[in-house]
This record gives C-alpha cells, structure tokens and sequence, in this order.
C-alpha cells in the first residue's frame, strides 16, 4: 500500500512539474496527491471503488479550497494534479483494448468501471463545491 501511494504522489507531483506548477505550490500538491491516493486505497476494498473515489475527491476538493486562500491561488492549480492518483487510466486502456480486439464483455466491464470513477470524481467536486456555497451564503447572512 505504501508502495502504491508514493508511485501515485510521484505521478502526480511529476504532472504538477509538466503543467509548470509554481515551486511555492508543489509541496501543497505533494500533499494532495498524499491525501487522494492514500484515501482512494485505503477505502477502496471496504467500501467500494465509487464511494473511495468519491470521499477521496470530497476531501481533496475542501483540502484545495483551503490551501488556495492560504496561498491566495486558484484551487485548480491544486486539484487538477492532485487528482491524477484517482484517473482511471488502466480502465480507459482495457475498455479500448476490448473494442480492438471486439471482446464485448471486457469492453462493458471497464468502460463500466471507467464511467463509476469519472462519475465519483465529478460527484465529489460537485458536492464540496454546492457546501461551499452554503458555507458562503451563511457566513454573508452574519
């Protein structure tokens, strides 16, 4: 499992240095990449990959919102490379490998899967974000 998460902080702090990530702003995406790829494994066999994927990217997008007011930078600069550890890169692989070679079944199977994760990706971005209106809107009121 150790193994698997530093691989994934690895892949995710070398995307931050090839979208051009400020210096000032990789130690954050290191530890957002820590955070994903630990949260996505560990959740992964208990409670299924939607859910891992999900609470992963929930946590990831308020971890985000946070560190962009400290450092007073879009939360995107964070949240695209940290989220690297979450693409179902291997799924989008095999599920084009099954329309090559005309296997219906391993097609269905991960594009399935593909589908699930893109979906729990964009549900917990969606999520974080509509609290964080509510957050807004009730601090306003005060």
């Amino acid at each position: 499992m150790i193994k698997e998460i530093v691989l994934c902080t690895a892949g995710a702090t070398a995307f931050a240095v090839t979208m051009r990530v400020k210096t000032d702003s990789i130690a954050y995406v290191i530890i957002g990449s820590l955070i994903t790829s630990y949260i996505s494994i560990a959740l992964n066999e208990t409670t299924g990959e939607f859910y891992a994927c999900t609470l992963a990217m929930l946590i990831l997008s308020f971890y985000c919102e946070i560190c962009s007011r400290l450092i007073k930078k879009p939360r995107t600069v964070i949240l695209l490379p940290s989220t690297i550890p979450l693409l179902p890169g291997s799924y989008i692989y095999y599920s084009i490998l099954g329309v090559i070679n005309e296997n219906r079944e391993m097609f269905l199977q991960y594009a399935r899967r593909t589908a699930a994760v893109g979906t729990a990706i964009a549900l917990g971005t969606v999520i974080s974000s509509i609290i964080m209106i509510i957050i807004k809107d009730i601090k306003e009121k005060l």
